[in-house]
């Protein structure tokens, strides 16, 4: 699953029960926060992540934080 820059909202994403059925998500360059990708991988659904692409973000240390806590 691929989202552009600009049309890509975490927070409704994170309740989707079809999530659970993705094993590959790109967030490559969407303007994704440290802030979103928390929300985003705290979701029930986002059982089946085995690849997150999220490169060209403004993630920065808290980015790097929530992605190292993520058990994913």
């Amino acid at each position: 699953l691929e989202f552009k820059q600009g049309h890509f909202d975490p927070a409704a994403l994170a309740k989707v029960k079809q999530l659970s059925q993705i094993d590959e998500l790109e967030l490559f360059h969407t303007d994704l926060t440290a802030e979103q990708l928390s929300v985003l991988l705290k979701s029930e659904h986002l059982t089946g992540l085995k690849r997150l692409h999220v490169g060209l973000n403004p993630l920065g240390d808290a980015g790097a934080e929530v992605l190292a806590a993520w058990p994913g």
